[in-house]
């Protein structure tokens, strides 16, 4: 993980000896939006979930941070996960737990809420109108020589 100032170090893989390529997966959790009919408790929960991060926006500036960092060639392809059904094997209802149980007693949160709204989500899914999307950015840069 890298500080918000820092660039990432040169070492910040086993690969990245000279002709040496990197390949970062980094979520921006900034895109996060979430179906609820309780924006208030969602949104909370929401914040609870954020406490878990390094860095929230890291793809907004890691290509000038693997330049910063000596590597060249960098490219990004963005990858929404975006989905009206909550389906386990998807990313966003599988999801839906970790949320609710890393955010339970975090925050503003009163005690159940994080669950309340994990159980929102489920029932949402069973009415036909979850909504759940985020964008990951694959990056790839390699090291000169």
């Amino acid at each position: 993980m890298w500080p918000t100032s820092a660039p990432p170090s040169p070492s910040c893989c086993g690969c990245c000896g000279p002709g040496g390529r990197a390949l970062v997966f980094a979520t921006d959790w900034a895109t996060l939006a979430v179906h609820s009919e309780d924006p208030a408790r969602s949104a909370r929960v929401l914040a609870a979930w954020d406490e878990h991060l390094a860095h929230r926006s890291l793809p907004h500036t890691l290509a000038p941070r693997l330049r910063a960092a000596g590597f060249e060639d960098v490219r990004m392809t963005a990858h929404p996960h975006t989905t009206i059904e909550f389906d386990p094997d998807r990313f966003g209802a599988a999801l839906v737990p970790f949320i609710a149980a890393f955010a339970e007693g975090r925050a503003a949160l009163e005690p159940g809420e994080a669950q309340a709204w994990a159980d929102e989500q489920r029932a949402l899914g069973e009415r036909g109108a979850f909504w759940f999307s985020v964008t990951q950015a694959c990056f790839t840069a390699r090291r000169p020589g």
